[in-house]
């Protein structure tokens, strides 16, 4: 049997990857899955994240901890190879699944990799006490979530967040369910994702006010060190985790961060 060269995959090169297309089946839900929530704090550009992001990347010293993630062939991929994805997607459930395949399993594995005692996984498997439930958490190794995400299907206009940060009313309304989960977790960093696109989000102080900061959408095509990841994002959000900069001792009033809306309004 003719063998196939290989290639030994490391942590470095997964997290600047870009994250496989959805492949979207021919009938899917169109209805909008936006909460009737709207952000009414301070909310501004995180205008330094995709400079932070790279940062963080090319700080650490990915040379220390390099265990053989996977083993890939140099040639290119057949049509039925487990490297291609083939799995297709109709709702909100079936993105889920591929976000946790391509960047929560891969970014966990990462963690071990470089001894880091954070894990992806669902809020639900996380040991944090709250009525509520985000799609995704970040939990330390006692089980607390130290950081939330939400996701939603990309096909549904009013899930767009490429629109949505060019419109402030349109943007506030997209972030006040997660930024109404932020305030009761008293947690400093999320993001909210379509998979196809994602913006990474902090709450932050400065002179004694409050306010919601978000990033720029960041592609699931791109590619690092030419551009930030999603996994290069994500890896910045748990650096800063890890480092203790995960809570945020937000006092606001929630009326003074978030409000309820009439369903039909966006």
């Amino acid at each position: 049997m003719a063998k196939h060269p290989c290639v030994i995959v490391h942590s470095s090169t997964v997290v600047q990857e870009p994250l496989p297309d959805l492949q979207r089946g021919d009938h899917h839900t169109d209805s909008s899955a936006i909460h009737p929530v709207k952000f009414v704090g301070t909310l501004q550009p995180w205008t330094t994240f995709a400079a932070d992001a790279l940062a963080a990347f090319q700080n650490h010293d990915w040379r220390r901890y390099k265990a053989q993630l996977e083993l890939r062939p140099t040639t290119n991929p057949s049509v039925p190879s487990l490297l291609r994805e083939h799995v297709l997607v109709g709702q909100e459930g079936g993105v889920q699944g591929r976000w946790m395949e391509h960047v929560g399993q891969d970014m966990t594995a990462i963690l071990k990799d470089q001894l880091i005692p954070l894990r992806f996984g669902d809020f639900k498997a996380s040991a944090t006490a709250y009525a509520k439930q985000p799609d995704v958490a970040c939990m330390g190794s006692n089980g607390t979530a130290e950081l939330i995400g939400e996701l939603k299907v990309p096909w549904v206009d009013s899930h767009s967040l490429t629109d949505a940060v060019t419109t402030d009313d349109k943007l506030r309304q997209v972030l006040g369910q997660i930024a109404e989960y932020m305030l009761d977790l008293g947690l400093a960093y999320a993001f909210m994702s379509t998979y196809e696109d994602t913006i990474f989000l902090r709450q932050v102080q400065a002179a004694g006010t409050w306010s919601l900061q978000y990033s720029e959408p960041i592609p699931h095509t791109n590619r690092g060190p030419q551009a930030v990841s999603v996994r290069m994002g994500m890896w910045f959000l748990v650096d800063e985790v890890q480092q203790g900069r995960s809570r945020a001792n937000n006092l606001l009033r929630k009326t003074q961060w978030v409000k309820e809306t009439r369903k039909g309004t966006f």
